[in-house]
C-alpha cells in the first residue's frame, strides 16, 4: 500500500504543478506590467510604472508557490518533514519540466512554421 500512496502523492505534486505554472507566469506577467513594458500586443495607452503596486504583488499566489515549493524541497531533502512532500516536491518539478518542454517544442515549431512561410 505504501507505492500506491506515493504514486498518488507524486501524481498531486504533477497535477499542483500544472496549477503552480500557470500561477507563477501569471504573476511574471503581471510583474512585466507594472514595471512599465509592454507585451507586445497593441495597446490604446502608453504602459506606465505602477511601482507603488509592486509590495501589493505578494499576495497573489503565484508568488507564495514561487517560495512555497523550493523550501518545501529544502524541509523534504534535510529530513524535517516527512518523505512523502519530497514526492510531491518531485512531481511538481516533473510537471514544471514537462510543461517548459512542451512550450519550447511549441515555440519551435512555430518559428519553423513562420520561415517556411516567409521563404515561400
Amino acid at each position: 500500500m505504501p507505492v500506491l500512496n506515493t504514486l498518488a502523492v507524486t501524481l498531486g505534486g504533477f497535477l499542483a504543478g500544472f496549477i503552480g505554472t500557470q500561477l507563477v507566469t501569471r504573476a511574471l506577467r503581471l510583474l512585466y506590467a507594472l514595471l512599465g513594458k509592454s507585451t507586445g500586443e497593441p495597446q490604446k495607452y502608453v504602459p506606465q510604472r505602477r511601482l507603488w503596486t509592486i509590495p501589493l504583488l505578494f499576495l497573489h499566489p503565484g508568488v507564495w508557490v514561487l517560495v512555497g515549493v523550493p523550501f518545501l524541497g529544502y524541509l523534504a531533502y534535510s529530513g524535517r518533514v516527512a518523505a512523502i512532500w519530497g514526492w510531491f516536491v518531485g512531481g511538481f518539478i516533473l510537471s514544471v519540466a514537462y510543461v517548459s518542454t512542451l512550450v519550447l517544442f511549441a515555440l519551435r515549431k512555430l518559428k519553423r512554421k513562420r520561415a517556411s512561410a516567409a521563404g515561400a
